[in-house]
This record gives C-alpha cells, sequence and structure tokens, in this order.
C-alpha cells in the first residue's frame, strides 16, 4: 500500500519496501526451507542458498576475514525479528521510532527480517547467510502494527532517524523504502526547503562516518526515486551515499527496477530477483525488488569497513565504486557494452554490479612507505642485505608487513618474501693478484694499474738515512686495508663483505721498531675524497723466520656499510674493531700456504625505517689456499668465507597499519644472529709474457664459486694487460 507516498511492503500486499509495485514472490520456496531441517545442513549448501552471495563473490571476501565484524549497520525498516535462528547469537540493538507495541525487535511486516537477513544472517550451516554474516545489527523500526509509514513522511521524522545514526554512530544504513516519484520531479531549491531538517541530519551523520544506501525503487522508470536520488541535487551528500539498482539471477536488469539516470555516479547495481531469506515468525521466503538488492550493497560495504579499518567511509564507498563492472551485465531490452557502449550502460546500471572480491584486493599497484608520510612515488621492493644468513632470510621472509593501495592508501599485510628482495649476491669484490709496487723494484711494476682496478694499490719507501720505512696504500676494498702491505699479490685474493660499501681509503703505515724477526707497525687511514678526513688507525705485529711469517692487526675505522632498504637510503656508517690474524707458510720457493682469519666488531645503530639496526654484532671472516709459481706464471686455490655473523642482533622498524589519520605506524623486529659459515672456493691465475723483446703482456684469470648459492660461479674474469 502507499501511504503518502512513501511505500511499505506487507505481505498482503506483495509491495517490497522501496518497491512500489512488481517483482515480489509471495511464497517461500519449499525446497529450500527444508534447510532448516537438517536436509541442508553444510556451510556450502548455506552460502548456496541465497544465490545472490555467489553473483557479487561474498565467499571470496569471507574467506579472507571480511565477515563485517563489529561493523555497525542500520536497517531502517520494519523492524527485525530477532526470535529467528539466523538472528539468535547476535544482539539486536536499535529504536523504535514508530512506537509500535512490540519494539524494534519484532516484525509484523516481514520485509525488515527479509532485508536484515541478506546483510546479516547467521553463518551457522542453517538456511542461508547473509553477506556481513558478524556485522552489528540495528533495527530502526519506522512502521507501526499495521504497517503504516507516516514516521518517515515527515521531514522531522526522517530527521530524527538520521539524527540516531549519530547517537549509534552508525557506519552502513541501509533503507529499503522511497516514493515513487522519480528524482527529476523536483529541484535543489524544493527539495532544500522540503527536507531541510531531514538534509541536515543527514550531512551530520555522514561527518560522522555513516554510509546512506538506497533503492532505487520498483516503478519500471529510468530515474531513481526522489530519495535515492537526494545527492543529485544536495551535492554534498554524494561521497557517502549509494542508490542501488535490481538484476535478475542471469545478471540483467530486473524488469521492475528503476534504472540509475541522472544518480549515475552514486549508482550501483546488485542481485534483487527471487532472493531467499529470513522471513518473520521462521523459516524462509523469496522475495524481488530493489529493497532486496540495496542489503547486498549494504552487507558488501560492511565487509570493505572490515577489512580496511584505516579507511574513511567516503574511500569505501569510492572502492566498491571503482571495482563494479559493468562487463557481465544486460539490459532489459538486450543492451550490453558491446553493442550500447559504455554510457547507455551507465544510465541503466550506474557503475555495475558489485564485487566484493575485487573490493578487498589492490585496484593499483602497492607501495611501501619509508616513513610516517605515505610516499606513494616509492618502489616498495626492500633490500635484505646479503651475508647475514639463511636463518635471517626466512625470518625476513616470514615478517608481516603492511602496504598501502596507490589507489586510496587501503592496507594490504603482506610477508616479508612478497617484498623483500635481496642485494646482489656478490661478494663485491674480484679476486684478483695485487702485487706490491715498491720504489726499490720499479721493474715489477707491469701491474700496478690493474691491481688499482682491482681495489688494492701499494707502494712502499724506505729512507737510505735512517731505518724508518713508510709504506703507503690505497684500497677500495677498507676492511682489508690495515694488512694490505703483509699480504703482497696476495691481499686480492681476500674479499670483504658484500654490505660495505665502496669506497677509496688510503693507509700510511710506519715500521716504529724492526728487529730481525719482529716488526712494530702503527698505522692510520684516511679518505681520498676532496676533503681528507681521518677514518683509522690501528697496528701490525709481524714475526717471521726463513719460511714462516705470522701477523697480528689490530685496528679500529669507520665503514660505510649498504643496510638501507633501498639505494636512496644504503649509506650508513659504522665504527668497527677489527682484528686479523694472518700466516704465510711456505714449502719451497715456488708453493706458499697463506691462512687469514679476522674477526670484527660493529658499532651498535639503531633500526629506523630506512635503515636495518644492528647491536653488538660480530663478524668473521676466513680465506686459506696455495699459491704455486711455475717459471713466469703462478695460481692461487683455495676456500673462503667472505664474511659471517657470529652474534649480535639485526632490527628494522617495519610498517604494521595506518591510523584513520593518515599516519603509518611501525613496529621494531629484531633477529638474533647465529653463526652461518658459507665456505666456497676460488681459482686465479696469471701468466707474463713478453712480446717482440719489447712489450709486457698479462695474462689474469679468476673464477670465484658463490658463497651464498654454492651451485653456482659469483664470477668469471678474463683479463689482459699490456705495457707500453
Amino acid at each position: 500500500m502507499m501511504v503518502k507516498g512513501i511505500t511499505l511492503s506487507t505481505a498482503a500486499s506483495l509491495l517490497i519496501f522501496g518497491c512500489g509495485g512488481g517483482g515480489g514472490s509471495g511464497g517461500g520456496n519449499n525446497s529450500n526451507t527444508l534447510c532448516i531441517n537438517n536436509s541442508c545442513i553444510g556451510y556450502q549448501a548455506e552460502y548456496q542458498a541465497q544465490a545472490g552471495l555467489n553473483s557479487i563473490q561474498a565467499a571470496s571476501a569471507n574467506l579472507t576475514s571480511a565477515t563485517g565484524k563489529n561493523i555497525r549497520v542500520a536497517i531502517v525498516d520494519t523492524g527485525i525479528d530477532s526470535d529467528h535462528v539466523e538472528f539468535s547469537q547476535g544482539s539486536i540493538l536499535g529504536t523504535d521510532f514508530a512506537n509500535s507495541s512490540r519494539g524494534h525487535l519484532t516484525d509484523n511486516d516481514g520485509h525488515g527480517t527479509h532485508v536484515a537477513g541478506i546483510i546479516a544472517a547467521q553463518r551457522n550451516q542453517i538456511g542461508m547467510r547473509g553477506v556481513a554474516y558478524d556485522a552489528q545489527l540495528y533495527s530502526y523500526r519506522t512502521a507501526n502494527d499495521v504497517g503504516s509509514l507516516t514516521f518517515l513522511n515527515s521531514d522531522a521524522g526522517r530527521a530524527a532517524v538520521y539524527h540516531q545514526h549519530v547517537s549509534d554512530n552508525i557506519q552502513i544504513s541501509n533503507n529499503s523504502w522511497g516514493s515513487s516519484t522519480n528524482i527529476l520531479n523536483y529541484d535543489e531549491n524544493t527539495l532544500r526547503k522540503t527536507d531541510t531538517l531531514s538534509i541536515a541530519n543527514m550531512r551530520r551523520a555522514q561527518e560522522n562516518g555513516t554510509i546512506f544506501v538506497f533503492a532505487t525503487h520498483n516503478n519500471y522508470q529510468t530515474q531513481v526515486s526522489k530519495e535515492a536520488g537526494l545527492p543529485y541535487y544536495i551535492n554534498e551528500l554524494a561521497d557517502q551515499f549509494l542508490a542501488v539498482m535490481a538484476l535478475d539471477d542471469n545478471l540483467t536488469e530486473s524488469s521492475f527496477s528503476n534504472r540509475c539516470g541522472v544518480a549515475t555516479d552514486f549508482c550501483l547495481a546488485a542481485p534483487g530477483n527471487n532472493i531467499y531469506s529470513t522471513k518473520t515468525g521462521g523459516g524462509y521466503i523469496n522475495y524481488s525488488g530493489t529493497s532486496m538488492a540495496a542489503p547486498h550493497v549494504s552487507g558488501l560495504l560492511a565487509l570493505v569497513h572490515d577489512f580496511f579499518p584505516s579507511l574513511s567511509a567516503s574511500e569505501v564507498v569510492s572502492r566498491v565504486k571503482a571495482t563494479a563492472s559493468l562487463d557481465k551485465l544486460t539490459g532489459y531490452f538486450g543492451c550490453t557494452l558491446m553493442s550500447c557502449g559504455k554510457s547507455a550502460m551507465q544510465a541503466i546500471f550506474g557503475h555495475g554490479l558489485v564485487d566484493a572480491d575485487a573490493a578487498i584486493k589492490p585496484i593499483e599497484s602497492l607501495y611501501y612507505p619509508t616513513d610516517s608520510s605515505t610516499d606513494k612515488s616509492k618502489d616498495y621492493r626492500l633490500h635484505l642485505p646479503i651475508g647475514f644468513g639463511k636463518a635471517f632470510q626466512g625470518w625476513a621472509a616470514d615478517l608481516d608487513i603492511a602496504m598501502f593501495d596507490r589507489f586510496d592508501d587501503a592496507q594490504f599485510m603482506r610477508k616479508g618474501s612478497d617484498i623483500f628482495t635481496s642485494k646482489s649476491a656478490h661478494t663485491g669484490a674480484l679476486i684478483a693478484y695485487s702485487p706490491i709496487k715498491s720504489k726499490a723494484a720499479r721493474h715489477n711494476d707491469v701491474s700496478s694499474d690493474f691491481a688499482q682496478a682491482m681495489g688494492h694499490y701499494s707502494q712502499s719507501y724506505s729512507s737510505e738515512n735512517t731505518s724508518l720505512q713508510v709504506y703507503f696504500s690505497s684500497s677500495t676494498r677498507s676492511m682489508n686495508l690495515a694488512s694490505a702491505n703483509y699480504w703482497g699479490d696476495l691481499s686480492g685474493l681476500l674479499l670483504q663483505p658484500s654490505f660495505v660499501t665502496k669506497q677509496l681509503h688510503d693507509q700510511i703505515e710506519m715500521s716504529f721498531y724492526q728487529g730481525e724477526s719482529i716488526s712494530l707497525r702503527p698505522f692510520m687511514q684516511f679518505t681520498s675524497n676532496a676533503q681528507t678526513e681521518i677514518t683509522g688507525f690501528g697496528l701490525n705485529l709481524l714475526w717471521k723466520n726463513k719460511d714462516t711469517q705470522l701477523m697480528t692487526s689490530l685496528s679500529s675505522s669507520r665503514q660505510n656499510l649498504n643496510l638501507g632498504i633501498s639505494k636512496a637510503y644504503d649509506r650508513n656508517q659504522h665504527r668497527i674493531n677489527h682484528i686479523e690474524i694472518g700466516l704465510q707458510q711456505r714449502f719451497n720457493p715456488n708453493t706458499l700456504l697463506f691462512l687469514r682469519t679476522a674477526y670484527s666488531e660493529l658499532s651498535t645503530s639503531h633500526a629506523s625505517t630506512q635503515q636495518w639496526g644492528l647491536k653488538q654484532v660480530g663478524l668473521m671472516q676466513i680465506t686459506s689456499g696455495l699459491e704455486i709459481k711455475y717459471q713466469t706464471s703462478k695460481i692461487a686455490l683455495g676456500l673462503y668465507d667472505p664474511g659471517h655473523f657470529t652474534d649480535g642482533e639485526v632490527s628494522l622498524l617495519v610498517a604494521k597499519g595506518r591510523h584513520q589519520d593518515k599516519q603509518v605506524y611501525y613496529q621494531e623486529e629484531r633477529f638474533k644472529l647465529k653463526a652461518d659459515h658459507r665456505f666456497a672456493g676460488f681459482f686465479a691465475a696469471k701468466s707474463h709474457f713478453m712480446l717482440n723483446n719489447k712489450q709486457n703482456i698479462n695474462i689474469n684469470l679468476s673464477i670465484q664459486q658463490s658463497p651464498y648459492r654454492r651451485n653456482r660461479i659469483e664470477q668469471v674474469s678474463l683479463a689482459a694487460e699490456f705495457n707500453f
């Protein structure tokens, strides 16, 4: 029946709320009703009983924990039968605006109960279930005992209902009611005068976070009803307002449904034909109408609100509209996207059929914020520093990390394995001989340029008038600089960890004490930049006899470490305290055994959102092998460990979510490092030739196994050096 222009449904008239005629189905589906008598028990059967759920992909969202939990949904309707088995486990709150004799938890008509079931009937393996079965329902009963809607017919009455939305902090408001007159029969001035109070209170509710959903009505018209089209004139309502038209089982425009028309920008489509839902007094019944389409969208909004708690109400609406689709829809007279075009289809369906699965997935690419300002321009791939061991990589891969959609900053939790990428597995230095360059032996200088290119260069100077000897060294492998003079040609075989930045450092080393078998050499290190800066100091102690040399080196230096999560944050200076022990044992003039082991302590640095932090970290390096000479050639082969951590802690501030004010919050994640040896083999060879008795040529070959992936070759190099 119609009461002063507002449509009300009753079981007798079969007029669906918000659907002023057509589409109603008076009786329940007997086979489906048997579900309540255990003939259709099971979650899958319960889901399939309400075909509209599958049409909007509700299960995909539910399986990812989007269930509408604690989302407050108001049903402005004829009440809700709270005694129904589908609502028995939850408390339904609300208000009885119509002053009925039995209150808001009853429903004489049945319409409100049917709508409530579509939104939030429980997942209990009985009958059917709702889109957002964990939502908190509020029954705003606006129909009296005989089904009269006079309360909603007045501006003051509607304003009172909208005011209650603010009091109850309602997030979703389902309105399957409305007048039969379409929106184009009004103008803005008229509406602002006749609906002054209700417009003001609706806007207050929106500012408090409410999204309003209205059925377009069932008058077979090309335009939505006045209530569903209100934002067309009252623009400030549009961002948190949706109108919903109805589709049949084949995703075709329902014959009774009003189209979106001028409400295209805020209109959607949802299933509305023969929708199986809860019935007053128990059991289930099929109804058709835009009244049944609207709660599908209200339920979906609850899912999205639940899944993205940091999104504002307007952002939730934007996401649902952006993921709706026209692709599979057909107009009542056969229009499709291909046959009629996008504009014609939008006039019917607005943004199209809602899709719960798409609405909870990224719409655009994800980004990772390196600070709380959520900079969307940065790539989300984060660097995982290599050399920290497999256990560390496994820990980082299992971290839960928040990332954000460039579309609307919607939060998605991802595993570290999805966003961390290891830096290059290269150890950062190519195995090669790096001969000492000495002023006293200039005829050995033929490979000095190549040696410098490989990362090490050294020369010594000995005064003729004193016993003082001064040694000058330069190297981009700064962690090995302290003992470079001791190792001579072998220094090129000593690799440093890949997380140590290649930066040219110089060293001055003096022979403070020189005995027959013992030498004491203090040294100082500094950068070779335009502005010279002292970066380290230390002491070398050497002991030697005829065939054996032992060296102990103590140093403290500042090094730049690559501990940033991206190249933009790679430089991070640490103080490194270093102790090294070296052995060279000669068996004959052509065969030399060498062994070098070094332990370093890295200074503590605090974790940040851009840098990995270190605490009490110890680092061990080992290199051993044989050098064999034959005529003008020599080879070296052996094993190396470029550096593994023995103890300490590594940490990072990891994004975990975003507050309502859009600020990202971080949590420090820590990992205890453990010893993780990773030996690999190397082979290096060098031959010296004389061409035409004038030109010298050196051929250098090196093969280096990866210490991180032993089935792979890390580096292969073949180089020729000419000296003209």
